[in-house]
C-alpha cells in the first residue's frame, strides 16, 4: 500500500510540472546545508524549490506527460 503522503507529494510535483513551462532538477548531495538556506532566501520570491524524493519526482513526469498526451 502506498502511503497517501506520498500520493500527495507526487500529486503536487504533477501540478507544478504542468504549471511551469521550465522545470530544473538539481543534486543537492554534499552542498553545505548554510548554502543550500542561502539560496532559498535569495531564489524565494522568484523561484518555487522543492526538495523531494527521485522516485516521487519520476512518477510526477510521468503523470504529467501521460496528462499532457491525452
Amino acid at each position: 500500500m502506498v502511503q497517501e503522503s506520498k500520493k500527495q507529494v507526487v500529486k503536487e510535483y504533477t501540478e507544478l510540472f504542468e504549471q511551469y513551462p521550465i522545470v530544473a532538477s538539481l543534486n543537492l548531495m554534499n552542498l553545505p546545508a548554510k548554502q543550500l538556506q542561502d539560496m532559498r532566501a535569495q531564489l524565494r520570491e522568484t523561484v518555487v524549490l522543492k526538495c523531494g524524493k527521485r522516485r516521487l519526482m519520476k512518477l510526477a513526469i510521468e503523470h504529467a506527460k501521460n496528462k499532457k498526451q491525452g
